[in-house]
């Protein structure tokens, strides 16, 4: 049995469809738990075409297979600049938003791995601080951070409504 393996890689404008599939299942998963995250529209083909314009959109994988898509931004977020509490760093630091896993491959634990692989790439650009927010009602991904070595700073507003915002660094 071969050992499964997690990685990104860039996303192309071909990639968009099934992207935007993953991000329709994300909402689809949040709703059914309750979380209004994602329910206004956001995100869409246009930020995912953005995503990948910039060069900061990235398939997930687990070996061969595309299983999630993230957003892993190195040019900061400007609602990161008013938090209702305190980053651990003030150095540069990258941002992974719109992150979501698959259908597919939801419930394998595979968030850490994921986070691990954002991490890696961080460090080739000798970035050492990363951040992420999430809803307060989402549970699971505040676990996948909080295990995954990320702590808790404060709060933060996006266009969709406040945040809990995390940072690791190393």
């Amino acid at each position: 049995m071969s050992e499964k393996k997690i990685g990104l890689c860039l996303a192309k404008p071909k990639d968009t469809e099934q992207i935007n599939s993953f991000i329709e299942q994300a909402k689809l998963h949040l709703k059914e738990q309750g979380i209004d995250q994602w329910q206004s529209g956001y995100p869409n083909i246009s930020s995912i075409q953005e995503d990948i314009e910039k060069q900061r959109g990235y398939l997930i994988c687990e070996n061969e297979t595309v299983i999630g898509y993230l957003c892993l931004d190195f040019e900061g977020d400007k609602a990161y600049l008013d938090i209702r509490g305190q980053w651990l760093s003030n150095e540069p630091y990258a941002v992974i938003h719109r992150m979501t896993i698959g259908q597919i491959a939801r419930g394998k634990g595979l968030g850490k791995e994921v986070f691990a692989s954002a991490w890696q790439i961080c460090t080739q650009r000798n970035v050492h601080s990363l951040r992420v927010d999430t809803h307060e009602m989402n549970k699971k991904m505040q676990h996948v951070l909080l295990t995954s070595g990320f702590i808790y700073c404060g709060k933060i507003d996006q266009a969709d409504g406040e945040r809990l915002a995390f940072e690791k660094i190393m």
